[in-house]
């Protein structure tokens, strides 16, 4: 994603703090595109980039993570 007014390209990503997560799988249910669980419950993502087609779904996940363990970061 850009930030045209400033006319630079940034990065925006997607990524589950591990210390913060609890296994409630929650972001694979929502957006299981972006998110994968572990054979414990836990989440993680593979490939963080937040693109135009997934952005609704990663924050929708970021908004109904129980202990909001979820991080959008613009680089």
């Amino acid at each position: 994603m850009a930030n045209e007014e400033a006319g630079v390209s940034r990065r925006v990503y997607v990524r589950v703090d591990p210390t913060k997560c609890k296994a409630y799988s929650v972001c694979g249910n929502l957006a299981p595109s972006v998110f994968e669980i572990d054979e414990w419950g836990f989440g993680y993502v593979e490939n963080g980039d937040v693109t135009p087609e997934n952005r609704r779904s990663i924050e929708r996940a970021a908004r109904a993570c129980p202990v909001k363990a979820i991080d959008i970061i613009h680089d």
